[in-house]
């Protein structure tokens, strides 16, 4: 009975922490869209004051 119970809170446990996982993975890419929103818009400010485009 002990062994199940262990079980039953090992596989609890897993779960919450690839939720936990799961939402910094959720998180980074919300920061890695806004940075490469970020950095496009800078290229395109030095590339239309330097007239390159």
């Amino acid at each position: 009975m002990k062994q199940l119970i262990v079980m039953v809170a090992t596989v609890l446990l897993g779960i919450a922490i690839g939720s936990v996982v799961m939402s910094f993975s959720d998180q980074a890419n919300v920061i890695s869209e806004s940075v490469s929103d970020n950095i496009a818009g800078v290229m395109n400010d030095y590339e239309a004051a330097a007239g390159l485009e």
